[in-house]
């Protein structure tokens, strides 16, 4: 029997129906493949029958789904569900307080209320991403609170103020490659790369018998965000910077 063939992945699965997302994730939660819903499950793909396949086309593509992440991953313009409800993750901040456990310190933002608040997650902690669609767009320019976003295949531009972007904005530089979140047909956050370059505008003048260790120095990047850094980086170079932590990684 020929079988319809869907790759597993995260641009083709935000759009999927509300029942194939239940299937899919049933399978990544390490369920027995062969025994959900009588399918086949792969790592990279699933094999659906075409009447299957076509059941579930009638559902609709407009439902977000969850995927479950450690909070470690946690990144400001992300959405996750939180208590039953949906919320756009305003900031983030890793913490490790002496002796105790390391946990995540993160600003939340319901969707629907529009309430604002903050919550400690432990590192081991599932969170629930909601997977919704998501658009590649292009970093263009910031206009007072307004931040502009082109999609490049259309040239369509999307406008998204600094209070749903959050901390956010402290990774956006000219030209930089995102993904925008849409819910409900309305742009609500981004999703942004794991890494991003900045420059460094302004710290203590570097030494050049320094070498990489334990000693750091705030530098402050153009964007606004300030990162610690080894004693040898100077103004004007452009360092890697780990946009879920906000913390130094190399040189760019």
């Amino acid at each position: 029997m020929r079988r319809a063939v869907l790759h597993a992945t995260p641009q083709g699965l935000s759009k999927a129906p509300a029942e194939l997302a239940s299937f899919l994730m049933r399978g990544m939660k390490g369920d027995n493949p062969s025994q959900v819903a009588g399918h086949s499950l792969g790592y990279n793909r699933v094999r659906l029958r075409p009447k299957s396949l076509a059941r579930l086309a009638q559902i609709g593509k407009e439902h977000a789904f969850f995927m479950a992440i450690p909070a470690t991953q946690l990144r400001p313009g992300m959405i996750i569900k939180h208590n039953d409800q949906l919320h756009l993750v305003f900031k983030v901040e890793h913490r490790t307080p002496g002796n105790l456990r390391a946990f995540i310190q993160a600003k939340l933002r319901n969707l629907k209320s529009g309430a604002m608040f903050e919550h400690r997650f432990r590192s081991a902690d599932a969170i629930e991403k909601v997977v919704v669609d998501e658009i590649p767009m292009e970093f263009l320019y910031a206009d007072g609170d307004d931040y502009y976003f082109m999609n490049p295949v259309d040239f369509e531009q999307t406008v998204l103020k600094s209070s749903t972007l959050g901390d956010a904005v402290e990774y956006l530089t000219a030209n930089l490659q995102i993904k925008v979140s849409y819910f409900d047909g309305q742009p609500v956050g981004i999703e942004l790369p794991q890494t991003v370059d900045l420059e460094v505008v302004e710290t203590e003048p570097g030494l050049k018998s320094a070498t990489a260790s334990s000693v750091t120095k705030p530098a402050k990047t153009e964007t606004g965000l300030v990162v610690q850094v080894p004693p040898f980086i100077n103004e004007g170079e452009k360092i890697r910077v780990d946009t879920s932590e906000g913390a130094y990684l190399s040189r760019a």
